[in-house]
């Protein structure tokens, strides 16, 4: 989250990047709240509703995300 407050605090306008992290700062706390219940009803749309199917879907989640930025990373 710090490079994602940073990033926006660069790429804003000077008299704007206030309201650019707010609106990072923001969002990410909308994800952090949505998450659990978008995970829970996706586990569930699979007839699965136990703690380790939300660990497991966790895990793919996570592996797709480092394969992407790993690969992004080489490209750049």
């Amino acid at each position: 989250m710090p490079t994602s407050l940073y990033k926006a605090a660069s790429v804003a306008e000077h008299n704007r990047s206030a309201t650019a992290v707010a609106m990072v700062y923001a969002s990410s706390n909308i994800g952090s709240f949505l998450s659990p219940v978008i995970i829970s009803w996706i586990i569930i749309a699979f007839g699965r509703e136990n703690v380790a199917s939300k660990f497991f879907f966790g895990i793919v989640i996570l592996s797709l995300l480092a394969v992407t930025t790993a690969i992004e990373a080489a490209s750049d």
